[in-house]
């Protein structure tokens, strides 16, 4: 469609109502001066319109193919249809009220469905290497003072046995704890993470380190990795790297800070250590219950020398 032709529509639609109108005239004029004309070779009145009629066409088929070839044909039909619903649903408000309803619900589960598939299936993670990035599934948090190998599924650190299939590995989970200030009280959102988290996902502090290995063993040293949303947002951005900030009751020492857009998992406003085997001082940000899972990272295909994952060992993609 030519620019031309775009701007004559446009004005078409702008002047729809008179442009019918001159086009039923101009119908009527056709169908006029055919009767005349048959008329004149000797036909009655009566039958000379008739004939008229018939040799000109149905004139309602006629006005829409003029209106498509002026306007936007699609466009028209589907403002008739809209105003034709409008009327029929202020006729019966009783019966449209529970129709709307339901269309209301259709299209907000169908958006709320999509987002979720978005996220989880279409939309890649956003982490370097993403397609090296599994969940998995069936997979422990072992505990401490418990002896492993007692339950049915493999744990952490038999994921990490298993160097020629994966690269890291790391145990992480969500739950909650307050900024003890009695003046600007405020609940957060924590990631419980295992030392290897941070280098399983490909993440850098901003700045500081993550946590180390020490901080990582059962009843290890306290330690707090900020993310960058709550460091500005509650601190003002200011040098916080070596000092310490009060979580429940307790004084945990900041080691560094994540970089702008990063949350994992469920929006993080921070991380604390989550050791491995686990302890029941673990426990105390998530209410006594832990709801841990286990991402891994594939070692590079070009370097993986075999890949038979134990059975009880889902892997989700």
């Amino acid at each position: 469609m030519t620019l031309d032709e775009l701007l004559r529509r446009l004005w078409y639609g702008l002047r729809r109502d008179r442009r019918l109108a001159d086009l039923e005239d101009e119908m009527r004029l056709h169908r006029a001066l055919r009767a005349e004309a048959m008329q004149a070779r000797g036909m009655t009145e009566a039958d000379a319109r008739a004939e008229a009629r018939r040799r000109f066409g149905n004139p309602t088929a006629l006005a829409e193919s003029s209106r498509d070839a002026w306007g936007f044909g699609v466009i028209d039909r589907l403002v008739q249809d809209v105003r034709f619903a409008t009327r029929r649903l202020r006729a019966r408000p009783a019966f449209s009220l529970p129709i709307i309803a339901a269309l209301a619900l259709g299209i907000g589960a169908t958006a709320a469905v999509f987002s979720a598939v978005d996220a989880a299936m279409l939309r890649s993670l956003p982490f370097p290497r993403a397609e090296e990035l599994v969940a998995l599934t069936e997979v422990d948090v072992p505990f401490e003072g418990r002896e492993r190998g007692s339950g049915r599924n493999l744990d952490l650190i038999d994921v990490l046995g298993m160097p020629d299939v994966f690269a890291n590995a790391a145990a992480y989970a969500s739950g909650g704890l307050n900024v003890s200030d009695p003046e600007r009280p405020l609940r957060v959102k924590v990631g419980g993470v295992s030392v290897d988290f941070f280098a399983t996902l490909g993440v850098a502090p901003l700045q500081g380190r993550v946590f180390s290995a020490e901080e990582g063993k059962p009843n290890g040293p306290l330690a707090v990795v900020l993310s960058y949303g709550l460091w500005q947002r509650r601190f003002g951005g200011r040098a916080l790297v070596g000092q310490a900030i009060p979580l429940n009751g307790r004084s945990y020492p900041v080691v560094g800070i994540m970089p702008p857009g990063f949350a994992f998992p469920e929006e993080s406003d921070l991380w604390i250590p989550m050791s491995v085997p686990t302890t029941l001082a673990t426990f105390e940000p998530f209410r006594g219950f832990l709801a841990a899972r286990v991402i891994a990272r594939l070692r590079p295909a070009s370097r993986r020398r075999d890949w038979r994952v134990p059975s009880q060992c889902s892997v989700h993609w």
